[in-house]
């Protein structure tokens, strides 16, 4: 070795005894210094470069005390209490360019829950069927980074992890059944699923928007679920509509003054049917994705009752027939409150009708889940 590649090393290990002395004199006890001295010589040998993420959510303070001295190893990369905490850490990642080739978030589970931390308390705490916190990791994942989620039963409904895949863009893991940390085995397997659309099962019959059942112009209306506005204007059981009148609708001269000009008028009308092909979710959060409901609109009887009160009811159906009859000509239009804002009724296209619901069977079936020969990740 020339004498210039001696001192060179000479002075890299000078440095590197230099990073570790301080944390070597306070270490409590002999087992301490050899974490300090382990986690510094895995940094030297792979650098500063962050590959692997992994955030552990302890529960117990015998697991916090564990875990953290994993920490010290380098085997975790956080442990924290608070899923905030782990934001703020993960937005620093993301300032600094880091992408990581793993990432795992370790916590406790149950059937339809991928993260609970220390902080739960009654619903606080816990995410079921809520994969939402998941966005703010987003940043520093990549198309080939490896995702597991240590909770237990956490793949036992697998609509949970799809849902995860679809909000991280990227493929995720979990385990069925309890979840070993020490033999890094599943009680009942590993699963993977995909992320991306997938086209939800119908049982091939087309169902038609709107249909005007009879003569008194009242319609049976069917909007997809995940159509339907859930924005706080209508409830889950309600539907806003707006009927659009045109001056002179009525054509008894008697009562044409009655509308002189064009009036919208707002009414609201209450679920009567549904063909709700739920899925597992729906257990949790009502989330009807694969579903259609039923709503009776009854523009004319709304139009009456917007007007003045009729002391003949003679005349009362003479009106009435002469809205029916303007309803037919086009004078009397309906636009019914979506996701997309009130939008005319013809506007609505036939869909098909919800098949079977998108449990893990049909998840398998479709290829965007699967079972795999073991655990995705290596804890050493």
């Amino acid at each position: 070795m020339k004498f210039k590649d001696t001192i060179q090393d000479i002075l890299v290990e000078q440095s590197w005894w230099n990073n570790v002395k301080d944390s070597l004199i306070s270490a409590v006890s002999p087992i301490a210094a050899s974490a300090v001295l382990l986690k510094n010589a895995i940094k030297l040998y792979r650098g500063n470069s962050i590959k692997r993420v992994r955030l552990i959510f302890p529960q117990e303070n015998w697991e916090m005390n564990a875990v953290n001295f994993l920490k010290k190893f380098g085997v975790v990369t956080g442990v924290y209490e608070s899923l905030d905490d782990a934001r703020t850490y993960v937005q620093s990642l993301a300032k600094n360019g880091i992408k990581a080739d793993e990432f795992v978030i370790g916590s406790h589970g149950k059937a339809g829950t991928l993260l609970s931390n220390r902080s739960f308390s009654s619903s606080i705490g816990s995410y079921s069927f809520d994969n939402s916190f998941l966005t703010d990791f987003k940043p520093i994942l990549k198309p080939s980074t490896t995702v597991f989620f240590t909770a237990c039963n956490g793949a036992d409904f697998l609509e949970t992890l799809k849902d995860a895949a679809d909000t991280l863009g990227v493929g995720v893991y979990g385990s069925s059944g309890i979840y070993n940390y020490v033999t890094n085995s599943s009680e009942n397997g590993f699963y993977y699923c995909s992320a991306g659309e997938y086209k939800k099962p119908t049982t091939g019959k087309i169902i038609q928007p709107f249909i005007i059942k009879n003569k008194l112009k009242e319609i049976d209306f069917n909007i997809e679920s995940r159509n339907k506005s859930q924005d706080g204007r209508d409830d889950e059981s309600e539907l806003s509509y707006n009927i659009h009148v045109k001056g002179g609708a009525i054509d008894i001269p008697k009562f044409k003054n009655l509308i002189p000009k064009d009036k919208v008028i707002e009414a609201r009308s209450s679920r009567y049917g549904d063909k709700t092909k739920s899925s597992t979710k729906t257990l949790y959060n009502k989330d009807f994705n694969n579903a259609y409901e039923t709503y009776q609109l009854e523009p004319v009887h709304e139009i009456m009752l917007s007007l003045p009160t009729f002391s003949d009811m003679d005349d009362y159906t003479k009106v009435f027939y002469s809205l029916v009859k303007a309803f037919d000509n086009g004078q009397i239009t309906v636009s019914v409150y979506s996701v997309n804002g009130f939008v005319p009724l013809q506007s609505f296209k036939p869909f098909a009708e919800p098949g079977d619901e998108i449990d893990n069977k049909f998840l398998l079936s479709s290829g965007m889940c699967k079972k795999v020969g073991g655990s995705p990740v290596s804890w050493l």
